[in-house]
Formats: C-alpha cells, sequence, structure tokens
C-alpha cells in the first residue's frame, strides 16, 4: 500500500458520516476493514473469512454489562443480529453503543467489563452465519 493510498484510508476510516465505508484488500495485511453506521451506533471489523473482529474506535471505558437491565448486553456463544448492540463504551463520558455488524455467533469476548479500550482493540469475534 502506498502512502496516498494509506493516507486515503486513513480519511474513510475517520469519517463516520457514510453509512457503509469499504477499502479494498491490502498487500499489508490481507484484511478487509468495514465502518458500519447504525444511527449513531458505530463498528469497526476486520473481516476474515468467517471470522470478524470487532474493534474500538474509541479510547474509553467498556461496559458489557447493561445498567438498564443490569444484565450482559451479549454472552459467549449467543446468536446476534446485525445491529445487536454487543458493548457501550464511554468516550468522554458519553456512551457510544457497539452494534454488530452481521448475524452470527458470538465466539470470542476478548475485554471485560469496566476495561479501559483503546482505539483499534479487539472486543469481540463473531462467526458469520
Amino acid at each position: 500500500m502506498n502512502r496516498n493510498n494509506l493516507l486515503e484510508f486513513i480519511n474513510q476510516m475517520s469519517r463516520v458520516s457514510d453509512k457503509y465505508i469499504n477499502s479494498e484488500k491490502t498487500d499489508f495485511d490481507k484484511a478487509n476493514y468495514t465502518i458500519t453506521q447504525f444511527n449513531d451506533e458505530i463498528c469497526c471489523t476486520i473481516e476474515d473469512t468467517h471470522i470478524i473482529q470487532i474493534k474500538s474506535l474509541y479510547v474509553g471505558t467498556v461496559n458489557i454489562l447493561n445498567n438498564k437491565t443490569n444484565s450482559l448486553y451479549v454472552e459467549l456463544g449467543n446468536e446476534i443480529e446485525c445491529g445487536q448492540t454487543l458493548c457501550t463504551i464511554n468516550h468522554l463520558k458519553i456512551p457510544i453503543n457497539i452494534v454488530s455488524p452481521t448475524k452470527g455467533i458470538l465466539t470470542n469476548i476478548l475485554v471485560k467489563n469496566k476495561d479501559i479500550v483503546q482505539y483499534g482493540e479487539i472486543l469481540f469475534e463473531v462467526t458469520k452465519k
């Protein structure tokens, strides 16, 4: 990937006003990055055949526990729907919903409740159906 393509890719990743942004596969990591926005809910994924890694677009504190119901948003092995909330990230004291970009089975939860996450950190892995 040359410098101009990399800068364009970073520019596309930083724009959240577009509904769907897809980049071409790169020689760097052979992954297809996707940013998906459902209203004000955003997720970033890396797709690898059947497994989708859902990454954080924000630095903040993860809440896997839904404060309204005192239960987990999702549990390991759950079947999830496209657009379903997986967790929230408190970024600058603003809760941001992280949603699933696809239908599938939640195969890995890589964060714990109240963990501090960085930009680009993998939060969940989902196996596509």
